[in-house]
Formats: C-alpha cells, sequence, structure tokens
C-alpha cells in the first residue's frame, strides 16, 4: 500500500447533505447548517501536523462503507484548519487539495446517509499516489522557515538547486520522511525566480512563491531579459514590442481583450507562443504556455507573458518612439495606409510586412 501522509477525523452531523457539485470539506466547526451543502463531516483534527504536497489518494471510510478519488495536495494548506478539495485548480488558505476526482454530489447516497449520523466516525486517509503523470515545480525560497517548502521537499522524486542560497534553504528545510511521487521534479532557486523553465518540461508545471507577473516570466523556456508592462492595450503594444521584443515581456489584461492582443502580436512580430495565468488570488500558481493561435483565455483579469521572437530586427535599429502617434495622426488626416507604410519600411528596421501589419493595427484600433 502506498504511503500515508495525513489522517483527518470528523464526526457526522445531521446537517450533511452533501449535494455540491464542486467541493467537498471537513469544517474544524462543531456544527453546520442545512447550507453547507459541501460539508461531509464536523470537528475535524489532522495527523499528522504537517503540510501535504503532490498527488495523493483520499479515501472517505465512515463504517463499513468508503470510497476513494485521486486529487492533488495543496502544500500552502495548513493542519489545524478547515480542509476543502476542489474539483478546480483554485488554492486558497483552505483548500487541502484540488483537481479532485469527485465533489460532494458525486458520494455514493449509502454513505452520505451514514455522514448524516451525529453518532458516526470518519476518518479520511490521505496517501501518496503513485500513478500520476510527471510535474515540475519551480519554488522560489523566501527568509525563515517554511513549511511550505519542507511539504514540496518530501514529496519530490528529484530536487535540484539553482543557487547557494536555494541549496542553503534545501538543507535548512529538510523533511523527517519523505514519500516521493514518481516523476516529480521540484527546482529551489534563491536568487533568480525568472530562471526560465527547461524547454521539454512537463504538461503540469507550478510556480511557488514567486508574484505571479514573474511566475509566467518564469515559465516561458527562453532566456531573455523580463520586461515587466503593466497594464496595456492594443494602442500602446505595437511600440512595446519594437521596443522589447528581444525580452520576454509580461503584461496585464483582460480575458475579453487578450485575443485582440495575442492577434496584434502575432502580425506585428510573429509571436508565436505566450504564457497565460489569472491574477486572482489561488489561480496564479499554475500558468499556462500556449501557442497564441489556441490560447483560451477563460475569464477576469490575468498575466500575459509574450516569449520573444529569435528572428525578430535588433533593438539598435529601433526607430523613434513616438511613431505611433505620428502614424494615427497622418492617418486622421486621411492618409492612406498603403503610403503610411510604404514610407515606414524605407525606415531602418522595418521590413514592408511589419510595416503593413503596424500601420493596420492602428487603424483598427
Amino acid at each position: 500500500m502506498a504511503a500515508e501522509l495525513l489522517r483527518l477525523r470528523a464526526r457526522g452531523h445531521h446537517d450533511v447533505r452533501a449535494t455540491h457539485g464542486k467541493t467537498l470539506e471537513f469544517t474544524t466547526d462543531a456544527e453546520i447548517t442545512a447550507r453547507a451543502t459541501c460539508v461531509l463531516g464536523v470537528g475535524t483534527t489532522a495527523a499528522p501536523a504537517h503540510p501535504v504536497a503532490g498527488p495523493v489518494r483520499i479515501e472517505i471510510r465512515c463504517g463499513a462503507l468508503s470510497t476513494e478519488f485521486r486529487a492533488l495536495a495543496h502544500s500552502g494548506w495548513r493542519p489545524g484548519g478547515t480542509a476543502i478539495v476542489r474539483r478546480s485548480a483554485e488554492r486558497l488558505p483552505t483548500t487541502f487539495a484540488t483537481d479532485a476526482g469527485l465533489a460532494a454530489s458525486a458520494l455514493p447516497r449509502d454513505l452520505v446517509e451514514l455522514l448524516a449520523d451525529p453518532a458516526a466516525e470518519i476518518d479520511v486517509a490521505v496517501r501518496r499516489d503513485t500513478d500520476a503523470a510527471p510535474a515540475l515545480i519551480r519554488y522560489h525560497a523566501g527568509p525563515g522557515a517554511d513549511p511550505r517548502l519542507t511539504a514540496e521537499l518530501a514529496a519530490a522524486d528529484e530536487v535540484i538547486t539553482a543557487d547557494p542560497i536555494a541549496e542553503q534553504a534545501v538543507r535548512d528545510h529538510a523533511p523527517e520522511h519523505r514519500a516521493p511521487a514518481p516523476g516529480r521534479t521540484l527546482v529551489v532557486t534563491g536568487v533568480d525566480p525568472t530562471t526560465p523553465l527547461p524547454a521539454d518540461a512537463p504538461e503540469h508545471v507550478e510556480l511557488l512563491g514567486v508574484p505571479t507577473d514573474l511566475a509566467v516570466a518564469a515559465a516561458a523556456p527562453t532566456p531573455a531579459p523580463v520586461v515587466l508592462a503593466g497594464a496595456v492595450d492594443r494602442r500602446t503594444l505595437p511600440d512595446l514590442l519594437r521596443t522589447h521584443h528581444a525580452a520576454r515581456i509580461v503584461l496585464r489584461t483582460t480575458a475579453a481583450e487578450l485575443p485582440k492582443l495575442l492577434n496584434q502580436a502575432r502580425r506585428l512580430l510573429g509571436t508565436r507562443t505566450a504564457v497565460l495565468a489569472p491574477t486572482a488570488p489561488g489561480r496564479a500558481e499554475r500558468p499556462r504556455r500556449t501557442p497564441v493561435e489556441d490560447a483560451e483565455p477563460g475569464s477576469g483579469a490575468l498575466v500575459c507573458c509574450l516569449e520573444p521572437v529569435a528572428t525578430a530586427t535588433s533593438t539598435a535599429e529601433h526607430p523613434d518612439a513616438r511613431w505611433p502617434a505620428l502614424l494615427e495622426s497622418l492617418l486622421d488626416q486621411d492618409v492612406s495606409p498603403k503610403t503610411l507604410a510604404a514610407a515606414l519600411a524605407a525606415q531602418p528596421g522595418w521590413t514592408r510586412r511589419l510595416a503593413y501589419d503596424a500601420v493596420l493595427a492602428l487603424k483598427k484600433g
């Protein structure tokens, strides 16, 4: 049997309904109401008192009945608090695990009947899942004690340190017991959190201890400078691309605007790939690298890293930074886009295609 990592114990409650379709929860509260449709048990305790990381199998047992499912433990959860298991990837302080194979509503109904008995004793065993897909975890170590780093070290099949500060952090946070997940690689940094991930990184990548803007930059495998551009729109993007085309450009936008910006970057500079992450707390630790034409922005506010294109023209040939305003002024005076594109293409650092796309982008904007 796989190594047991943690055990939760809880009691049943007459208001347990288990009808929530997205989460399940074991609360430390002694009482709940019928509105708590995700709660399966009350008065929850945890032992041993340390966080858990990596892929797990969770078994819920009450009396003679049980059910088991797979999930991904959240190393930011702290024992002693409520434990919420989510179907989604959202991580909040009370989130024990994400990517769960089921929610409360999917529990066998005969098991739910037992959980609704106040005298019921509920036992939740959390064990290592040894059949999960490979994963790469980048952890930027900060000063002081960090239980989360200890949990990640305990779950790692391989640990790589990027610098002397990282080496010291690994020594300081060595776990007493290890239960590695096969294929789970932990890369610890202490100096530069934007060191690019390898180009052959597995599909599952997490960046922990890193601000969102830097996390999306680190998820881009190209070793290039990082430019934090802040909020960007279609009028400011062309000049940003021309000035910093050899850099990893990190910008903030909305899901509604992102497809337009990605299309503009593709037409103006040939940008092929980008890294996306929501800005919402709990959702930024797993950025997604995607071809720009396949990007699925989702909803809400986003951070995006545009990866540089190797064939871009040299920044030394960049023309006057005021060209967008000048072109817009000429367009307002009914100068034809064809004439403007021809004039722009004659300038150092421009090609006819780039010039035409730049004028067209301004005209549409």
